[in-house]
Order: structure tokens, then C-alpha cells, then sequence
């Protein structure tokens, strides 16, 4: 894991799970922080119902990964990686919760998230695609040592390969 230089992060405990059904209101009401909603390529609201079959289905499935980080046992944010249709790309999607943005959390989920996926399947090719508005996370993935991989109107995408001799 790649050190900050944050002072508070020597104070705080920093852990990272698998998110269960027990964190459904937990994510839902990430999903839907306006400023979540307006990082999101659909800024849509999200319906109870459909998040929790959406939950579910993502929580069955062998082609998604969905982690919570905590820091001193609070969740603080999620990130999610799922593999795209045949293929080894597995792609990124996380959030801090509103409380505890602006403390370089962006960085520690996606990078223990990382570390937390190469350790579960040996080798992986990452890919984030972000709002070229979203420049806190444009950040974070530079940090994360991400590698711009193209540009569109509206968005970029990074990408990053990791594990026992990467590919």
C-alpha cells in the first residue's frame, strides 16, 4: 500500500471488508448522495427496490466485488469492481461518504482495494472510467498509479495491471 502523508492516518485504524446485505441502507444511501448522483454517469435517484435487487444480484455474483472501508470500525465508503463480459478488465466504481470526504480516503479505498482483489485473484487488469469534472478522482487513481488510457468528450479512463508477474 502506497503511504500518505496525512498525519490523521497514523491515528486511525483503516480495514476493509466485503460488504453484505446488513450494509443494503448503507449503500443506498451512498448511491444517492447528490454528489454521487452528479459524479455518476446515470445521476438518476435510485429506488429502494431496485437497489436492493441490484444488491443482491451483485452480491451473488462471482463478477462483482463490493468492499466497505472503515476506519476505526465506522464505514466511511464503498468500492465496487466489476469484471467486464468477457474479459479480464475489471472495472472501479467507489465513494466516500460526505462526512468523511477531503481526508484522502478516495485514495486508501481504491488503493486497498486493490491490494485486496490481486490477493484474491493473483493477476488483475484494472479500469476506471471518470467525468472529466470529477477531478478529486481523477486524482486518485493518478496516485494509485493509474495510467491514462484514453480520452473521451465527457470522460477519461485509466488503467492499471497488477499481480504476480503482471501481465
Amino acid at each position: 500500500m502506497k503511504a500518505t502523508c496525512d498525519p490523521w492516518r497514523t491515528m486511525r485504524q483503516l480495514r476493509i471488508r466485503r460488504a453484505t446485505t446488513d450494509d443494503a441502507r448503507l449503500l443506498f444511501r451512498w448511491a444517492n448522495d447528490p454528489a454521487v448522483r452528479e459524479a455518476a454517469f446515470n445521476s438518476d435517484p435510485i429506488e429502494w427496490d431496485d437497489h436492493l435487487s441490484w444488491l443482491e444480484g451483485k452480491l451473488r455474483s462471482e463478477e462483482s466485488v463490493i468492499l466497505i472501508l472503515e476506519m476505526d470500525a465506522v464505514p466511511v465508503g464503498q468500492i465496487r469492481f466489476d469484471r467486464e463480459a468477457s474479459s479480464d478488465v475489471w472495472t472501479i466504481d467507489y465513494s466516500v461518504d460526505r462526512e468523511f470526504r477531503g481526508m484522502s480516503l478516495g485514495k486508501e479505498i481504491v488503493s486497498q482495494g486493490v491490494e485486496y482483489l490481486v490477493r484474491q485473484m493473483g493477476k488483475v487488469r484494472f479500469s476506471a472510467e471518470v467525468k472529466k469534472s470529477n477531478v478529486p478522482s481523477i486524482k486518485v487513481f493518478e496516485f494509485n498509479g493509474f495510467v491514462l488510457e484514453s480520452v473521451q468528450s465527457h470522460s477519461v479512463r485509466f488503467a492499471r495491471t497488477d499481480g504476480e508477474n503482471s501481465f
